[in-house]
């Protein structure tokens, strides 16, 4: 089987972005707890979704299980990312949280945004089981990417938050893994409003 160099291939996904570049900030460990330490609380929320999960309220933030006039993501559903030998989320529902999400996600969009309106876009990719060392999530708008750390057993994964000024009604974001497709993993999504 041939292999494509990732440059190529993210190269190939920016060309169905669409939208303002994203200025992602640098990937961040996730704390665990009760996500206190690991949730942005900069300006006003417009939604957050747990993907694939149920409503929880992590860190001060409202979760919702459907948030589908704001935030749609491609990919399959699954519960069960966080290995019992992992550093575990001691609040049940931070580990509801990171616990659910979706894989094969290869795009994430946002709707009814406001152009010229400030945005800022926090995502969360957890996969902490046995099995999945080394494996990351990419996402890029543009020529601006970023990319996470799923996790392993001794760690839980990572975060990122990213900016954005709205130049229309939607935002997309392109949604890759450095280990195959079916690897982009995305656990939950906060978008807020920024002065």
């Amino acid at each position: 089987m041939k292999r494509i160099p990732i440059l190529v291939v993210m190269a190939a996904l920016s060309l169905g972005a669409s939208g303002a570049e994203v200025t992602w900030g640098t990937p961040a460990e996730l704390q665990g707890g009760d996500g206190l330490l690991d949730m942005s609380g900069l300006g006003t929320l417009v939604v957050a979704l747990n993907v694939n999960g149920g409503d929880v309220s992590v860190g001060g933030v409202e979760f919702r299980e459907t948030a589908a006039s704001v935030i749609s993501l491609t990919g399959k559903g699954y519960v069960g990312f966080q290995c019992k030998n992992s550093v575990p989320a001691t609040d049940a529902a931070y580990s509801d949280l990171l616990n659910t999400g979706r894989y094969l996600v290869s795009r994430i969009t946002f709707s009814d945004l406001t152009p010229g309106n400030k945005y800022l876009v926090q995502i969360w990719s957890s996969d902490s089981r046995d099995f999945t060392s080394g494996r990351n999530t990419i996402f890029l708008t543009g020529e601006e990417s970023v990319t996470l750390k799923q996790g392993e057993t001794t760690h839980l994964g990572e975060c990122v938050v990213g900016t954005f000024t709205a130049d229309g009604p939607t935002q997309t974001i392109l949604v890759s893994s450095t280990s195959g497709a079916d690897n982009a993993v995305v656990n939950a999504i906060q978008l807020r409003r920024i002065p």
